[in-house]
Order: structure tokens, then C-alpha cells, then sequence
């Protein structure tokens, strides 16, 4: 997950003198780290912000990673990744291929699991652009906007999920080539789990409302020898669950405006702005 996920993931449960020092060392001595870490020119063009999305499943962006180079037993070599613009909160199903029928079944899936979004962004490719998810968007009351010929970065946020999947299913999964699919689950928990900078909250905590009960919740909690004996009233929860979830989307809100500011001006310091003739 690399060096800061990883502190922010440890961060929410545990502390000890000079945990940042420690990630980062052991990180940086990590073999797998190094061969999947970011590489690559920084010398693009400059950052352009996109809207700030404050509703969730408002606007989702969806893209395929693949063909993977390890094939599993059950015949999965692609991903399909959703991530939702106002919590980034990622969905990643495998799939054998990339036909239409398989694809839209595996949306279907997601759809019934978090509900219809109003607008779905998509690339130029040809696995979007066919019949049969022009119906089921249609059908599901889906916008379907495409990112442009000459600036598909507009899709960047998906495609940046994508990338850092891929990043941590080499580093976790290539072990055992022949049954990675069954690991993604884990590591898309692992990634909704841990807080995102641009909004200060994790993305499971932004799309539900309540931080998501994990791995190292459990370590601690046998630690502490702590059992859960907590009784909070249904109808209590419910009444409150409207109003945390509309403070903290105000609150990630303003958190993302403040790291896009961030990112544009630490990008622009990089930026070369290229003009052709």
C-alpha cells in the first residue's frame, strides 16, 4: 500500500515513538516496494482540477485493468474497477473477459450492492461504448460521460485506483499466481480501511457513515482484553446516521479543496506546458 497508507492504516489503531521512521524504513527495505513503486516522468502538462463531487454515488468512473499476466484456476485475468468520485470508495470485480455480457453482469452486481449512480464516466474504449451497456445504463437511469480523445485524463482518478490495485496485487498476490482473485477481496478492504489525504476520512466511512471494524480493530481489541458490549438503540442510529454522514461529506468536502489547491500547486512547480504548431 505503500509507505503513507501504510502509517495512516497503523495510525488508526495503534502509536509508538517513531512509527513514521519505522514504516518508512521498513518500506524502503522491502524488495516487493521497490520493483511496484511509482516510476516515470513527471514532466506533464498541468493540472487541471475536475468538479468536486459531494454526493455520494453521484458520479462513479469505471475502467479495466488487463490482461493480467498470472491467468487464475477459475480463468480471471481482468478487473473491472468502479470508484465512486465524492467518497473514492473502490469496487474491483474479476472477470474472464472482457465481452459485454461479462461486463455488464459484473456492474450489475455492484449496482445492486450500492444502488444506481446517476453518472458514469468512462473511457474512449470499445468495452463501453457497445449496445448492450448503452441499454443497462439506460435502463438503470445512467448518464454515460466519456472522457475526450485528447484528454482521457479526465478519467485520472479511476485510472489512478486502477494503477494502485494492480500496484498492490503484485506486491501481495504474485506469490501465488493461480488464485489472486480470491486475495482481491483483502485488498480492496485494506484499501477502503485506510483514510484518503484529499478527505480525511477512510472511503468506507464516507460511503456508510461509521468506521469499518478491521484486522488490527480485532488485534487490539484482544490486546486490551476488550469484548463488545455496547448496546446503542437502533432507532438512536438511525436518527443520528442521517446527520454524521452530512457533516462528514462537508467536511471531506472542503478537506479535497484544500488538497486539489495542494496538488496544483506542488504540480504546476513540475509542469512543462507543451504547444504544438
Amino acid at each position: 500500500m505503500g509507505r503513507e497508507w501504510t502509517c495512516q492504516w497503523l495510525q488508526v489503531n495503534f502509536y509508538w515513538p517513531r512509527i513514521a521512521q519505522n514504516v518508512t524504513d521498513y518500506c524502503r527495505s522491502c524488495e516487493t516496494c521497490q520493483w511496484t513503486g511509482k516510476s516515470g516522468d513527471k514532466r506533464k502538462a498541468p493540472l487541471q482540477p475536475l468538479p468536486i463531487i459531494d454526493q455520494p454515488f453521484q458520479r462513479v468512473g469505471i475502467d479495466i485493468v488487463g490482461p493480467l499476466r498470472h491467468k487464475t484456476r477459475r480463468g480471471k485475468k481482468y478487473i473491472l474497477t468502479l470508484v465512486d468520485f465524492a467518497t473514492r470508495y473502490l469496487e474491483a470485480i474479476t472477470l474472464t473477459s472482457t465481452e459485454a455480457p461479462v461486463v455488464a453482469d459484473a456492474q450489475t452486481q455492484i449496482f445492486f450492492q450500492l444502488g444506481f449512480p446517476s453518472e458514469i464516466l468512462t473511457d474512449r474504449g470499445g468495452d463501453f461504448l457497445v449496445k448492450v451497456m448503452k441499454c443497462l445504463w439506460e435502463c438503470c437511469g445512467v448518464k454515460q460521460l466519456k472522457t475526450t480523445a485528447y484528454h482521457p485524463q479526465t478519467n485520472g482518478l479511476v485510472e489512478s485506483f486502477s494503477g494502485t490495485l494492480k500496484g498492490m496485487r503484485k506486491a501481495y498476490v504474485d506469490s501465488n499466481p493461480s488464485d489472486w482473485d480470491e486475495k482481491l477481496p483483502h485488498l480492496i478492504f485494506a484499501y477502503r480501511e485506510v483514510p484518503q489525504e484529499s478527505t480525511g476520512f477512510s472511503s468506507f466511512e464516507l460511503m456508510f457513515g461509521r468506521r469499518v471494524r478491521g484486522p488490527l480493530d480485532l488485534v487490539r481489541e484482544e490486546w486490551e482484553g476488550k469484548t463488545s458490549s455496547t448496546k446503542t438503540s437502533m432507532v438512536k442510529y438511525v436518527l443520528s446516521f442521517h446527520q454524521k454522514l452530512t457533516d462528514m461529506m462537508k467536511v471531506a468536502r472542503d478537506s479535497l479543496a484544500q488538497a486539489q489547491e495542494k496538488q496544483s500547486a506542488w504540480y504546476k512547480e513540475k509542469a512543462c506546458l507543451h504547444t504544438f504548431e
